[in-house]
């Protein structure tokens, strides 16, 4: 008995619908009005650029631990003679499928082997089957009769719908490479044939490529083996003697003799056109992601690798813009230079025994910055497990996949006083896009012949030789580009709570004391104020406003990027503070007017990048200047409100606001793909 409950599912086809397009999430480009049969979607690499999906409800057969669907098209006109087929045109991948509301559980049959469906004909599915999926994730069953030469039938929970799609496409395209290499008939027999399908299948997806193939085809019939509840000798015997009646038997066995041969030919085919995508993205020439741009202006310069790290650690990291190490992993501090790319993979275990599982995979990426030593415990394991990891690398530029605009950046709550419940929100925004790791495997495998390094904290990417290596990092960068945005690299959502160092005026005389213009200073920045000071030449307000400024960059570089410091004149204008139109500098533009931003603005948004920055800004001799006609619109700003220029930028209005005025991340540079 399979312990599932058989009932009826009797749901809105549309709700089914809807359900699916909700389970595949950002995957989706496009999909088909959810009230019409069948449902049309357009979906992201790598899972199949277009399905067409005939959905009803999972009910039972009528027959002991079965369920059913029962196949409804609209070209059935009914009667038990009326047959009818699908819609296949236009190079869709069609599915028929079942979704049960009370198991959650969608099942997918293998349009590919029917010609046709009767209207009253069912496709069934084990009990079983369902009751796997719904402990494990997804299950597969063999069908061996069904259709032309059996099929698998795949079951998968909503989380693993676009895992079941991805397996269903391979599935055909295996079959189709199969019947290329193998002998006429050898779908005759259904149980073989869907064993050697899946066998295939495990062997290209699951098997590491740096082993020898006999080792690897073993691995995958232990796999099948296991996911079949059958022996591995069963599985073996299906790819022996009788598959080969035509042939002799070799000395080495059928399989060493003639099935590891071909599957290495099936390999190489079925890897020629992800390796060809790769060919194109390494010779692909325009406008690219920022940071695969980066990638290649500076491959022979810079060094790549991925930290690994719990996923609450990821959180955290996402509030400092850095990554930690312990005092015994200095070697591998050392080892980080200014400008490095860091590919963050979160891992699948939390360190908190209270939070569940985490999906596994790269979630960003980020430039190396400068590196320093913190004195705080910030990170998890920190607090829970008394480990200091003081060694701390910023982030110069930082991109995420997750949908970070509504993650708590305040360092006034910290992770570890957040409710569990919490917790799992920020993880599920932080984690939303990811790279899972199986894809990020075959990636790379289909880039250079190797995964995707994980083995350290710290895993560079490296050729055969040890040098550093390009190939696969700008490979999973193109798999991630459309959802990996720029954030931030200060945190711009936190006040600064700080303190000014009781010494940091030593060597210069007041004679009320120093330590009353360090309070005054500290209980503006506290309110978030503008600080001016006043008196006489020559009495230190320059040299108080550089310490300050230089102090805060140093000891704070989680909010202050850096410090500037310039004179006013009196020839200043708005031109000078906030910006206006300058002849272009581009060739190609033949000298068009555009924005050019003006010293305070430059402060905020890096000239080059347009990467977020915090810069304090020490204006000497203010007194010079007009103040109206030099600040003109700051002085709505400096109150704390949003003021839109009379300028525009990319065809854009420039607007300037507070970071808790945003609705999301500020713009930075667009994010495009040739």
């Amino acid at each position: 008995m399979s312990g599932v409950e058989m009932r009826s599912s009797d749901l809105d086809l549309s709700e089914i619908r809807e359900i699916l397009v909700e389970s595949l999430g950002d995957s989706v480009k496009w999909h088909s009005n959810i009230e019409n049969k069948p449902l049309e979607l357009h979906l992201k690499d790598p899972l199949p650029s277009k399905v067409r999906l005939y959905l009803v409800n999972l009910v039972p057969s009528g027959r002991a631990e079965e369920f059913k669907v029962n196949v409804r098209l609209p070209s059935h006109e009914g009667g038990k003679e009326d047959h009818a087929a699908p819609d296949r045109s236009g190079g869709y991948l069609t599915m028929l499928g079942g979704y049960h509301e009370h198991h959650e559980v969608f099942a997918f049959w293998d349009d590919d082997l029917h010609e046709e469906y009767g209207s009253v004909s069912p496709l069934q599915v084990q009990a079983e089957t369902i009751g796997k999926a719904m402990s494990e994730g997804l299950a597969t069953q063999q069908r061996a009769t069904a259709g032309l030469g059996g099929e698998t039938v795949i079951v998968a929970e909503p989380a693993r719908v676009a895992e079941a799609l991805q397996m269903r496409d391979r599935l055909i395209q295996i079959r189709s490479l199969l019947n290329t290499h193998l002998p006429e008939g050898w779908r005759e027999n259904g149980s073989r044939a869907q064993t050697i399908e899946r066998v295939v299948d495990v062997f290209l997806e699951n098997t590491p490529r740096d082993v020898p193939t006999t080792e690897r085809r073993e691995k995958a019939q232990e796999i099948v083996a296991e996911e079949l509840d059958i022996t591995v000798g069963t599985v073996e015997g299906k790819f022996r003697g009788d598959l080969w009646e035509d042939r002799e038997q070799p000395s080495e066995g059928y399989q060493k003799g003639y099935v590891d041969p071909i599957l290495e030919e099936i390999e190489t085919e079925w890897r020629d056109d992800r390796e060809n995508e790769i060919e194109d993205l390494l010779d692909e020439e325009g406008p690219g992601h920022p940071l695969s741009n980066y990638i290649r202006e500076n491959e022979s310069s810079i060094s790549i690798y991925t930290y690994s790290a719990s996923p609450e650690h990821w959180l955290t990291s996402a509030r400092y813009n850095a990554i930690p190490f312990a005092d015994n992993d200095q070697d591998r501090y050392d080892e980080l230079s200014f400008g490095d790319v860091i590919l963050f993979y979160s891992e699948a275990e939390p360190v908190s025994e209270e939070l569940e599982e985490q999906p596994a995979g790269l979630i960003g990426a980020a430039i190396i910055g400068d590196k320093y030593t913190k004195e705080e415990d910030w990170w998890w394991k920190e607090y829970e497990d008394d480990e200091d990891l003081p060694l701390v690398a910023a982030f110069d530029r930082v991109f995420y996949t997750g949908a970070i605009d509504d993650l708590d950046f305040d360092l006034d709550n910290p992770i570890t006083e957040k409710e569990d419940s919490e917790l799992r929100e920020d993880l599920g925004l932080l984690t939303a896009g990811l790279l899972d790791i199986s894809t990020a495997h075959s990636i790379c495998h289909d880039a250079l012949d190797e995964r995707m390094p994980v083995e350290d904290t710290l895993a560079h990417f490296t050729d055969i030789d040890g040098s550093s290596e390009v190939i696969r990092p700008l490979a999973l960068i193109a798999e991630m580009a459309s959802d990996l945005r720029e954030a931030p690299s200060i945190n711009i959502h936190t006040e600064f709570s700080g303190s000014i160092d009781d010494d940091l005026l030593e060597g210069l005389h007041f004679p009320d004391g120093e330590q009353e213009i360090l309070d005054q200073i500290e209980a503006a920045l506290h309110a978030g104020k503008n600080v001016i000071l006043t008196g006489p030449p020559g009495t230190g307000k320059t040299e108080v406003a550089q310490r300050v400024t230089n102090k805060l960059a140093q000891k704070y570089p989680w909010m202050y990027s850096d410090s500037e410091m310039t004179t006013a004149t009196s020839d200043w204008s708005t031109f000078d503070t906030v910006g206006g139109y300058m002849p272009d500098q581009d060739e190609e533009t033949d000298g068009n007017l555009s924005f050019s931003s003006g010293i305070v603005l430059n402060r905020y948004k890096d000239r080059q990048t347009e990467k977020q920055v915090n810069e304090p800004l020490v204006i000497d001799e203010l007194n010079r200047a007009d103040i109206d006609k030099a600040f003109g619109q700051l002085f709505t700003v400096l109150s704390g409100q949003s003021v839109q220029l009379p300028y525009t930028k990319d065809n854009e209005e420039v607007e300037i606001t507070s970071a808790n005025a945003l609705g999301g991340l500020p713009r930075i540079s667009p994010v495009r793909r040739s």
